[in-house]
This record gives C-alpha cells, sequence and structure tokens, in this order.
C-alpha cells in the first residue's frame, strides 16, 4: 500500500537522518526528491522574478507629464513661476526641465520662450505629452523656444488651428499640424518630422523629414527626406535643398516642384544626371529632375540655395538627472519580512517538537 508523508513527517526524518546517518526509506526519498526539486524551481524563480521586478521599478518609464495650460480665458492653470504675462504676451522665464508640458487652449496670444527650453527628460509612446500642444485656436504665435525630449505625438503638436505662426523654435521631435489651416512654419529646426498639413507654409527651415500632405507651399528649407501621404498632390516646392537619400516614398499623385522658373537643389542631380549642364548662367541644370510622373522638377538648381540665416543645428541637451525611486525602504521591508517568515515558521516546526528527542527519530 502507498505510503503518504505529510510535509512535517518528511522534514523530521530528513533531519533525523542528516543527524544519524541514516538513510531514508524508498518512498521517503521519492517524496524528498519532489520536495527537493521544487525548492530548487522556487530557488530559481525567486531571483529572476524579483530581477524582472526590480527591473521593472528601476528602468526609465513612459512618463506623462502635467501640464501648464493657458486657458480659453487667458489665465493660467495651475498658477506658475514658469510664465509670466502681460497683456496676449506670456513668456517663459527659464527652462522648464522634466517638470511639465505646454497646452495652449486661449486665441490672440504670443507665446514667448525668450531662449528658453522645455525638456521631457525623453518623454515618449504614442499617447504621451507634446511638448506644447495648441488646440483649437486662431492667431497664435509660439517663437524663441526649444521643445526637447519629447518623444510622443510631437514636440510641437497645432490640432485644428487656424493663422498661427511658429517662429524660430527647435525641437528635436516632430511638429505635427493635424486638421489645421494656413500656418506658417518659419525658421526652425524640425529634427524629425514636419508633417505639413493641408494649406499651411513651410520655409526657412531645417528639416530632417518633410511629410507631405496637400495645398501646401514649402520653400527654402534644407530638407533631408521626403514623405508622401496616400492623399499627397498639390503641393508647390521650390528654393528647397535637398541634401540626403531623396527617398520618395507614397504618392504619384501631381504635386509642384517648381514655381514655373525656379525649382529646388537635389544633392544627387549631378549622380542621376551625369550628362546634365547649366543652361546659359542661370543655375538651372538642363535635364528635368524626375521623381515619378506626377513629379517633375523642371528647373533643377546646379548649386545649392544660399538660405541664411537658417536656424542652426539643436544643441546637444544633457537633461537633468532623474530621481530614482528610493528603492531601500522596499528591499529592507522584503528581506525582513522573509527572515520574519522563516523565523516562525522554524519557531512553530520546534515548538511542535521540543518534547521529541532526537535520538527518537
Amino acid at each position: 500500500m502507498k505510503q503518504n508523508f505529510s510535509q512535517e513527517t518528511l522534514t523530521e526524518k530528513l533531519i533525523c537522518s542528516l543527524l544519524q546517518g541514516t538513510k531514508l526509506e524508498k518512498p521517503e526519498r521519492e517524496n524528498m526528491r519532489k520536495v527537493t526539486a521544487l525548492i530548487l524551481v522556487l530557488g530559481l524563480l525567486i531571483p529572476s522574478t524579483g530581477g524582472l521586478l526590480l527591473d521593472s521599478v528601476t528602468a526609465n518609464p513612459s512618463v506623462y507629464l502635467p501640464y501648464i495650460t493657458i486657458k480659453s480665458d487667458g489665465n493660467i492653470e495651475p498658477e506658475t513661476e514658469f510664465i509670466t504675462q502681460k497683456g496676449s504676451t506670456y513668456t517663459l522665464t527659464g527652462d522648464v526641465s522634466g517638470k511639465y508640458a505646454l497646452v495652449i487652449q486661449c486665441s490672440n496670444i504670443v507665446l514667448d520662450g525668450a531662449g528658453y527650453i522645455i525638456n521631457g527628460s525623453s518623454v515618449y509612446g504614442r499617447d504621451s505629452n507634446s511638448g506644447i500642444s495648441i488646440e483649437n485656436v486662431k492667431n497664435v504665435t509660439v517663437k524663441d523656444i526649444s521643445i526637447f525630449g519629447f518623444m510622443g505625438r510631437a514636440g510641437i503638436l497645432l490640432e485644428n488651428c487656424s493663422n498661427c505662426l511658429i517662429f524660430n523654435s527647435n525641437t528635436t521631435w516632430n511638429i505635427d499640424l493635424p486638421g489645421s489651416h494656413f500656418i506658417t512654419v518659419s525658421d526652425c529646426y524640425v529634427g524629425y518630422t514636419m508633417s505639413t498639413g493641408v494649406n499651411n507654409l513651410v520655409t526657412r527651415s531645417n528639416i530632417d523629414l518633410l511629410y507631405l500632405d496637400k495645398d501646401s507651399f514649402i520653400t527654402q528649407n534644407n530638407i533631408t527626406d521626403v514623405l508622401m501621404s496616400s492623399n499627397c498632390h498639390n503641393n508647390t516646392l521650390f528654393s528647397n535643398n535637398f541634401i540626403g537619400q531623396n527617398n520618395f516614398i507614397g504618392s504619384s499623385n501631381e504635386n509642384f516642384w517648381d514655381n514655373g522658373s525656379i525649382g529646388n537643389y537635389w544633392s544627387d542631380y549631378k549622380i542621376k544626371y551625369p550628362a546634365a549642364s547649366e543652361i546659359g548662367d542661370t543655375g538651372i541644370g538642363n535635364i528635368p529632375y524626375v521623381i515619378n510622373a506626377g513629379n517633375v522638377d523642371n528647373f533643377p538648381a546646379i548649386a545649392p540655395f544660399i538660405l541664411q540665416p537658417l536656424p542652426k543645428s539643436t544643441p546637444t541637451i544633457v537633461p537633468e538627472p532623474e530621481s530614482s525611486p528610493d528603492l531601500l525602504p522596499f528591499l529592507f521591508i522584503v528581506v525582513v519580512s522573509a527572515v520574519l517568515i522563516v523565523a516562525t515558521a522554524f519557531l512553530v516546526y520546534f515548538k511542535k517538537h521540543k518534547h521529541i528527542p532526537i535520538s527518537g527519530c
């Protein structure tokens, strides 16, 4: 008949066996192997699980910063030392690093960054903050500001806005204009994507990736690459320097890559058309630059346009160190709890067996 051994019996017999040098019977050894195997598995799982928990606590999490909001009535909420107001002009008083993002819900105002920085310290994730969100307003100017460390939807976001100006401002991420019209982006540095939206003007800026939508004017920019949306059409681009790989991806709908007399400079023009030459002293190449059937620059420039002054590349920003969670109290509680549990278990065991002498095993 198969014998059943309680955990208490096995533990007692194991202790006696170790002390007396005797062997456990076969059924007892089999059960003890199971217990030992379970202990080994737990011994492997607990450190690794604890390591994962520790990593999850100490890793840099996706941060969603609180907002400073310029409300539709012009009030600032919450009250803050970072912005002063004089009439319709709101001015930053210093760098805002790892503390807030900014929302503008008031029309007919100016946000003057005064050369200061809003630094999100690596806020990321599609649904995380934009550095500046401008929502459902008109006639707003944002100038002289830099937005770093926001890697969510946009560095600067204008949503459902009209007749706004973004001037002399830098971002290491996107400028996005969904649902916005008659927006001017001028003298800016865009470290990732400039989404043109519909009926907008982008000029005198340095842009890593230009995302074309429709009905916009793009002129006097340095542009690395272009991505055309599926609905991309009726954009006019001239007097730009295309200085990257010129990988045009997307729509073959018609856009205008010159204004009828001046086109753009293409860094690979001479590579793509080695037989091309200048037409007289016009600075225009004699072979059109063809992207596809609906996108042709008929007046490509032989040499880059001199676009001065343009914003400089963004400086390297060293974010302020984020305060890491203090793990010492947490670890102390875990260790003390474990010690108390083990001590309690031993006290209970020896209390129940204190009258059983070892020699009687």
